[in-house]
């Protein structure tokens, strides 16, 4: 028990403890374990009101902020930045950076932050990061979602029940009951068969017993991958997945021609593992708000492994009301992925799909 609480004070210990900068106060969210050298690490750093204060939500999140990042090492003054504009979290007023330290020392992270309508600040904060270590024990992901069917063999084309549990690591069997709106819902399921053929976007309704529940039908048969993008209370966004194998024959969904935009989608290969800019452009200038965006990015690595959700850059104002819509995104890794990129016009939802490369740098 006490070496259990020292190893807790010492996790706690490495997360710098939160500034203030006049009425705003800025926190910082490092990986499980702390930072290590040469692993793509995600830093999140919160933004809060403080003139701003609910009796029960507490301080009220800074959206739309302009965040630029900038990590140098004080000791190595001649030492290349790594510098960053950091992307919005799917949960209102965090802000994701992912550096990748070359080597093991103390570092410092500034962030530059421009507030909508609000004056200019900057905040600092020191950086341990750990040596790189090949063999060091992978840890489980934090937190996990488990998927039930009813009936438990899923047939294309018939109605299926689906029940999703998330649960923490350590509270393996309590199930996660607690969570945060992210656009809206509070989990975003993105279902793709694992050959990248079919796609949904779907959002169950969560019940007391914090069990997510979605009526769906699967339009063919085969391996699919649920994506759950969710965000468990005060732990920001998650994104947990899960296998269903569906058997019998199905009608695979035929390619929509009712289309807003403007040409089929295509990119030229983009690097991975760097925040990129991908712009779409439609023919509407009516577009609505969608799920509290003015539009949706998912894209899917060859074999259903990896995930990205995006949203339209908030920072820039015009975003959507021309009919081009600028994302920003980031490949996790180098492979191909298919796209799919979702709008709202006069209430109906389109869906636009196309294919986009990452390669390494």
């Amino acid at each position: 028990m006490i070496c259990a609480i020292i190893a807790a004070l010492a996790l706690l210990a490495q997360v710098p403890p939160p500034q203030i900068a006049g009425k705003y106060e800025v926190s910082l969210r490092l990986p499980p374990g702390g930072l290590f050298a040469r692993e793509e690490m995600e830093i999140e750093a919160r933004i809060s009101d403080r003139s701003k204060n609910d009796p029960v939500m507490g301080d009220a999140p800074v959206i739309r902020a302009v965040v630029d990042a900038i990590i140098d090492m004080p000791s190595m003054p001649g030492m290349p930045k790594i510098t960053e504009r950091s992307h919005s979290e799917a949960v209102a007023g965090d802000y994701g950076i992912h550096p990748v330290f070359a080597h093991a020392g103390e570092f410092r992270l500034t962030l530059n932050v421009t507030p909508p309508g609000g004056a200019p600040f900057t905040v600092q904060f020191p950086l341990i990061v750990k040596d790189a270590d090949p063999a060091r024990p992978k840890l489980p992901p934090v937190y996990r979602v488990e998927i039930k069917t009813n009936p438990k063999n899923p047939q294309a084309g018939q109605p299926v029940e689906l029940q999703l549990r998330v649960f923490h690591r350590d509270r393996s069997k309590e199930v996660v009951a607690a969570f945060d709106l992210a656009h809206e819902r509070y989990l975003h399921l993105v279902i793709v068969r694992n050959d990248l053929t079919c796609f949904a976007h779907e959002h169950p309704e969560i019940g007391r017993d914090g069990v997510f529940r979605l009526r769906y039908s699967f339009p063919d048969a085969g391996e699919f991958r649920l994506f759950a993008d969710v965000a468990p209370k005060g732990a920001g966004s998650q994104v947990l997945s899960a296998t269903v194998k569906v058997a019998g024959k199905g009608s695979p969904p035929s390619i929509s021609s009712d289309s807003v935009f403007a040409k089929r989608t295509q990119f030229a290969p983009l690097p991975a593992r760097r925040t990129e800019r991908m712009t779409f452009k439609t023919i509407a200038s009516d577009l609505e708000p969608y799920l509290g965006a003015m539009g949706h990015l998912m894209l899917v690595s060859e074999g259903a492994f990896q995930f990205v959700h995006a949203h339209p850059d908030e920072t820039l104002d015009s975003n959507g009301r021309d009919g081009t819509l600028t994302f920003l995104t980031r490949f996790p890794s180098a492979g191909r992925y298919r796209g799919w990129v979702q709008v709202q016009r006069q209430g109906k939802v389109l869906t636009e799909s196309f294919d986009v490369t990452a390669v390494e740098q």
